[in-house]
């Protein structure tokens, strides 16, 4: 049996042993790093997520309309634009990418005029690629319910030249005028 002396002097021994001072900081040291890593991992995917995809989804305030139609809306050459019937979505809303859909009512002369401005020519439909049930080849966000332009007989297709959108960027606009819903949609993406 031990001797109270013999005790003490074991667990002052114990109590002064490195390995258990050095063990304590491998294991705060391993839990901060983890820590660490694990925020960092979540703060670099979102601050990712803002700069390449951005907010998508529906867009109701007209300040965060995309600048080709706030420009419209602005200059519209004396054409009475309903703007209280536009809907406006964001497929991606990025920092060097945007994308956007959107629907208008066809007043008379807007798309004559659309046509002059943004330089449009005729396509055929298959053609056009972002038909009802279009998803963004950037982000995969779903273009709504209400982006249903269809290739049907009553629905005229155009583009804007390939010179104003090319590899090295500019704006891309795609338009349908359905003539029997006298509706135009407009498809457009500035790419950097």
């Amino acid at each position: 049996m031990d001797t109270p002396i013999e005790s003490s002097t074991f667990l002052a021994a114990r109590r002064k042993s490195p390995w258990r001072t050095i063990g304590l900081g491998i294991g705060l040291f391993l839990l901060l790093g983890t820590g660490f890593a694990v925020w960092w991992n979540w703060a670099f995917s979102r601050a990712m997520h803002d700069v390449f995809t951005g907010k998508t989804g529906p867009v109701s305030e007209q300040a965060d309309w995309p600048r080709p139609l706030k420009k419209l809306l602005n200059d519209s050459g004396g054409i009475e634009i309903n703007e209280s019937a536009i809907q406006v979505h964001c497929l991606c809303g990025g920092v060097y990418d945007k994308e956007f859909v959107w629907r208008m009512d066809a007043a008379p002369g807007l798309f004559e005029l659309l046509e002059k401005r943004w330089k449009l020519t005729p396509i055929n439909g298959p053609d056009w690629g972002v038909l009802e049930g279009y998803a963004s080849s950037m982000t995969r966000v779903q273009s709504p319910a209400w982006w249903s332009p269809q290739d049907d007989d009553r629905t005229s297709f155009y583009t804007s030249p390939r010179g104003a959108y090319n590899e090295y960027g500019g704006d891309l606009f795609l338009v349908a005028v359905n003539e029997g819903r006298s509706t135009i949609f407009v498809y457009f993406r500035y790419k950097f």
